[in-house]
């Protein structure tokens, strides 16, 4: 109980303390106002400096961007053109190589003309002489194959050694050989037994015979050239080289009777008018 007399104070006893403390706050409170003021005023002027610094600061600040834009404007400007360079120098080292493959292939082109030229020139030599050794075959050829003549108006095909053969007996018989003709005519018909020249070979063999004189050997001779070959281009002049041997060898009368045949199978013919003239000189004798 004691102590709470001891804490309860009388309202009075307080007053007195709390008007010391007020008037020792007063005075405190009178002294600080002019040094505060002055603080306040201090502060307004350091903002107002941090605010200029700090535009300062911020302009700075935005020109440092826009020279890092514009930096990175030239750097990436720079990165275009070195790319754009490189390009270039990729475009000149490929020009240059194309350049030497240009150069390259122009060399094996003309290389490769010489080649040609000489090749060329093989192969011409190589034709000339391929020409001229088929030429050589051809006419070792046509030696052997057969060839086209016309026989008593008939187109036949005849050995070319047969054709020359012919050719030149005929040839002989034509120069007055009439030896040398009968001989080969008759070499001829030995080895070209079916010869399509027998027609032929048959009256100039008796031709040359009668030239020879050897008239029964003619007669012989046209006789079997009629038999065979009734119809022959030449049966008229053989029938009167019939009459013609039969006169020689003295059957005037035989004579007669082949020339009165010819007269009457080929009137109006030459060989007809050479019967008839022979038919008034055996009248006449």
């Amino acid at each position: 109980m004691t102590v709470a007399r001891s804490v309860r104070r009388p309202i009075g006893s307080i007053a007195p303390l709390a008007a010391i403390c007020i008037g020792v706050g007063l005075g405190i409170a009178t002294a600080w106002l002019p040094s505060a003021q002055a603080q306040l005023f201090a502060d307004d002027e350091a903002r107002r400096a941090i605010i200029e610094v700090r535009g300062r600061v911020n302009a700075q600040q935005e020109e440092i961007r826009a020279l890092l834009r514009q930096g990175q404007d030239t750097v990436d400007r720079l990165d275009r053109v070195t790319v754009q360079m490189e390009r270039l120098e990729q475009i000149g080292r490929g020009q240059l190589e194309l350049a030497n493959q240009i150069e390259s292939l122009r060399s094996e082109l003309a290389q490769l003309r010489g080649q040609l030229e000489v090749q060329a020139a093989q192969l011409a030599n190589t034709q000339k002489k391929q020409n001229e050794l088929l030429a050589v075959v051809d006419e070792r050829l046509k030696r052997f194959e057969p060839v086209q003549v016309t026989i008593d108006q008939q187109t036949v095909m005849v050995d070319p050694s047969e054709k020359a053969r012919y050719d030149a007996a005929l040839g002989l018989f034509r120069e007055g050989d009439f030896a040398g003709a009968l001989s080969s005519l008759e070499r001829l018909r030995q080895d070209f037994p079916e010869t399509p020249y027998l027609s032929n070979v048959l009256f100039w063999s008796g031709s040359a015979q009668y030239a020879l004189r050897e008239f029964k050997a003619s007669l012989a001779t046209q006789q079997e050239y009629l038999k065979r070959f009734p119809d022959g281009m030449r049966a008229a002049e053989a029938l009167l080289m019939v009459g013609n041997a039969q006169l020689e060898t003295g059957d005037a009368r035989a004579a007669r009777r082949t020339y009165d045949s010819v007269i009457a199978r080929y009137a109006g013919t030459p060989a007809a008018n050479a019967a008839a003239d022979k038919l008034n000189s055996i009248k006449s004798r």
